[in-house]
C-alpha cells in the first residue's frame, strides 16, 4: 500500500482588504498531482498556480508535478475551503490538503465550485 503525500504548506500574498483577520487576495484553486501518488490529488489556492507549480517542482528530483486544473477566484481563500468541503464529500481519504480521489474528478469538482462561488458574487 502506498504511503500518503507530504504535503507543502500553501501560503499567498495578500490585498489589503480582510474580513475577520483574514485578508483578501484574488488567486487559483489547483489540483496538482506526482505519479509518486497516483491516487491522490493536491488541492490548494495561490495568487499564480503555474508559480506554485514550479515551487513544487524543486521537492522532486524528477519534477514530476502536474498542474491538472486552476480555477480563478475572487478571494482564493474561502474558494479554496469551498473546494476542500466538496472533495472531502467525494473523496475516499482525505489527509490535509491531500484527497485520495481521481483527478479529473477533483478537476471537475473544483470547476463547479468556481461557477457556483463566483456567479454568487455577480448577484
Amino acid at each position: 500500500m502506498k504511503s500518503s503525500p507530504s504535503g507543502v504548506q500553501s501560503t499567498a500574498r495578500t490585498s489589503a482588504a480582510t474580513t475577520g483577520n483574514r485578508p483578501i487576495s484574488a488567486g487559483f484553486v489547483y489540483v496538482i498531482t506526482n505519479r509518486a501518488w497516483p491516487e491522490w490529488v493536491k488541492c490548494g489556492h495561490a495568487i499564480s498556480a503555474d508559480k506554485r507549480l514550479a515551487r513544487y517542482q524543486t521537492y522532486s528530483p524528477m519534477r514530476d508535478f502536474v498542474l491538472v486544473a486552476s480555477v480563478p477566484f475572487t478571494n482564493s481563500r474561502a474558494g479554496e475551503f469551498e473546494c476542500h468541503l466538496e472533495l472531502a464529500r467525494r473523496a475516499h481519504e482525505r489527509r490535509g490538503e491531500w484527497f485520495r480521489m481521481n483527478a479529473q474528478a477533483a478537476a471537475r469538482v473544483i470547476t463547479r465550485v468556481g461557477r457556483r462561488v463566483e456567479s454568487q458574487k455577480e448577484i
